[in-house]
């Protein structure tokens, strides 16, 4: 599998040639991946071991004006029509895309979501460092939910999701092109984010979740971290910009600042699920000053 390999090499050869300059690399420095690998290691420390991952992501963001994705509608698009990771049973398998939906409703959801999966980077980083980082985790699951999904699904049923060519009428074209050319971009100006907002929200929410299951003290726990954010509203009031854009953005600039401040002692090439303690407790420290938080429980099952 190229993405799987094109990882091993970022770990393994990559990860060498830095560690031999003196330097660090830093990867996957977003929400997710980035923050969400950040407050999944944090998760850890509730336990002795683990051995089932889950990464719940809820874009609970609703307009009156048609916007599907708040960031690039043509990597979402192509991240759906792709088949997703997991780790199952200590293996890297490819699991079918908007496959084995779970529902979750936790106490500041209005409603109750369904969550599916989703391809991304996450199951495959913590794959490679699970031992290491992640209490011996066998089993990850990324899962995704929200208005991109609503609008994706029906496409992906239909076929309009395929990047294969068929002519049709005379022409030839790739039916996700076609979708894609119809979806309109994400807001990016703050007149124009002010806007949609002043057009009315239907709903302005979501969801950051972290469920790890393993034992603690031999007893089976749940150890459950939420992450708490500004929404749209409350992001435009902040910094003129979407929910997404400022929780990517701060996710993204509080590894930067960690680089430039000198606390990535390790020489080489590290993704973000491969922080120590003291580095997590310290990013999540410097997020506090943009009301970005985390929450944690640990429930015995």
């Amino acid at each position: 599998d190229d993405w799987v390999e094109s990882i091993r090499l970022q770990y393994e050869d990559y990860g060498k040639k830095f560690e031999a300059i003196g330097r660090t690399a830093l990867v996957g420095t977003g929400s997710a991946p980035g923050l969400i690998c950040a407050a999944t290691r944090y998760t850890m420390r509730y336990l002795d071991s683990c051995d089932t991952i889950y990464n719940f992501v809820w874009e609970g963001v609703d307009t009156k004006r048609f916007i599907p994705f708040w960031w690039s509608p043509v990597t979402a698009l192509h991240d759906m029509s792709e088949e997703a990771y997991a780790l199952i049973d200590g293996k890297l398998a490819r699991t079918p895309a908007f496959g084995l939906p779970v529902k979750r409703q936790y106490d500041y959801m209005e409603k109750e979501i369904t969550f599916v999966e989703h391809c991304h980077d996450e199951p495959i980083h913590y794959s490679f460092n699970a031992e290491t980082y992640f209490k011996g985790v066998k089993n990850v699951y990324f899962k995704y939910a929200g208005a991109g999904i609503d609008y994706a699904l029906p496409l992906y049923r239909a076929g309009l999701l395929s990047h294969e060519e068929e002519e049709i009428n005379g022409v030839k074209i790739a039916p996700f092109d076609v979708v894609n050319a119809h979806t309109p971009a994400a807001p990016r100006y703050a007149d124009e984010i002010k806007e949609i907002i002043d057009e009315g929200l239907l709903l302005d929410s979501g969801c950051m979740a972290i469920e790890a299951y393993g034992m603690k003290d031999g007893r089976r726990v749940l150890a459950e971290t939420h992450v708490s954010a500004p929404g749209l509203a409350e992001s435009w009031e902040k910094a003129g910009v979407t929910a997404e854009m400022y929780l990517t953005g701060h996710g993204g600039y509080l590894f930067t600042k960690m680089l430039l401040r000198g606390l990535f002692d390790r020489k080489g090439l590290l993704s973000s699920d491969m922080m120590s303690d003291e580095q997590v407790d310290q990013y999540f420290e410097f997020a506090k000053e943009f009301d970005i938080t985390l929450s944690t429980t640990v429930k015995e099952l």
